[in-house]
């Protein structure tokens, strides 16, 4: 049989009773009375199935992805597109900015003239003017203020061994030479949020170093390994060498350092002191200290620099396994060693020279320090021998045979 769909809003009612009509109008949520005729009551339930009407649901979007990644498309088309805008805007403004700064040149009475729209910035270089040395040339490092800095202030030089100067030092907690001390004006420069990482502020004022060419501090040799005859910690020339036991450039350097013993002998005091440039060298560093507890500090320096490039890996285990089998190979008691090694005082030891290091401005290595005069770059054995000459003149130091 087929079935025969029946639209209740056309049907004639007449068949139901009154029951019939109630339970149809209780559905619609109609309200009756049970006194209303079956004729109200048919009346009634037309009325309400003639007024509802079918809601059509809206036809399902087809292709969703498609269109979401069409917006997702536009937006980052946008964002980037102000990306570039903000980017302009930023150049824009510093261009303008640097063009209201910049120099106005103009001639008057037969001479040229030229106008900074800068503040006046008063600037103090503490020095040592009894170095001659090249590096203690302090107009070179001027012309690098006046270059990165601003090249609108008055400069006034002072020696470091005067009372002015030494009280100076001590205001602005000065550790090294040169320090150019600026006042306050300097925070008015146009671009000085640019530039304020390039400074120390030390009470009103704001300090900068380029290159020190001195320490106001020597280093400390009492925890330092002395690799000279001459093993006065108050020598009147002392030289101490800064290393990473990772470091390549160390490791080329070592050569100088042999040729100063072989040349000063007895008549300096040449030292080593640790410097952090890999965090596996702070295991090598502890394993030294423990090498030269047995007298053997040279000969294990020398077969770490000769495979360092396990400690460039910067994975504990393979400098651990390293200084172990050096350890074996210098023929040092296994268990005295791992003693030493585990040993909290030792590992202080190397703590304490890194953190020296930073106090003295050494910011690489090799560092090489003549007393308290610091010597970075590389140089031959001739050029350095000369540059110890230069401050055993300076300071008028007498060598003891």
């Amino acid at each position: 049989m087929g079935s025969i769909l029946i639209n209740r809003s056309t049907m004639n009612y007449s068949n139901f009773n009154k029951s019939e009509l109630r339970k149809e109008l209780k559905k619609l949520d109609i309200n009756y009375t049970e006194n209303q005729s079956k004729d109200e009551l048919i009346r009634l339930l037309t009325l309400a199935k003639s007024s509802v009407k079918k809601v059509k649901r809206p036809a399902k979007i087809k292709n969703t992805k498609k269109y979401t990644f069409i917006f997702l498309a536009l937006i980052l088309v946008v964002l980037m597109f102000f990306d570039q805008s903000v980017k302009k805007n930023r150049e824009m403004m510093e261009s303008q900015k640097q063009a209201d700064n910049a120099p106005v040149i103009f001639e008057k009475n037969n001479q040229t003239h030229v106008v900074y729209n800068h503040p006046l910035v008063k600037l103090k270089v503490l020095t040592d003017t009894n170095c001659k040395r090249i590096e203690c040339d302090v107009d070179s490092q001027l012309t690098k203020i006046k270059n990165s800095i601003t090249p609108l202030f008055k400069s006034e030089v002072i020696d470091y061994n005067s009372s002015e100067g030494k009280a100076l030092a001590e205001e602005n907690n000065i550790n090294l030479l040169p320090a150019f001390i600026f006042d306050q004006n300097v925070t008015k420069l146009y671009d000085f949020e640019d530039k304020k990482d390039y400074f120390i502020q030390t009470n009103e004022n704001f300090l900068v170093y380029l290159t020190p060419f001195k320490s106001l501090k020597s280093p400390d040799l009492s925890n330092a390994q002395i690799i000279s005859e001459n093993k006065n910690l108050d020598a009147p020339l002392r030289i101490t060498v800064f290393f990473s036991p990772s470091s390549p450039q160390s490791k080329d350097a070592f050569a100088l350092v042999e040729d100063l013993r072989e040349k000063y002998k007895n008549s300096a005091n040449i030292s080593l002191k640790h410097f952090k440039t890999h965090n596996s060298d702070f295991l090598a560093s502890v394993a030294l200290e423990c090498y030269a507890k047995e007298d053997k500090f040279l000969e294990g320096l020398n077969k770490i620099f000769a495979r360092q490039e396990v400690l460039m890996i910067d994975r504990d285990v393979n400098a651990k396994n390293l200084v172990n089998s050096i350890s074996s190979s210098l023929r040092i008691k296994g268990s005295d060693f791992r003693k030493c090694f585990d040993d909290e005082t030792v590992k202080e030891t190397v703590m304490a020279s890194y953190k020296e290091a930073e106090l003295l401005g050494v910011f690489g290595v090799p560092t090489f320090f003549v007393n308290n005069n610091l010597i970075l770059g590389s140089y031959t054995f001739e050029e350095f021998a000369e540059i110890i000459s230069q401050i055993i003149e300076d300071e008028k130091i007498q060598l003891t045979e």
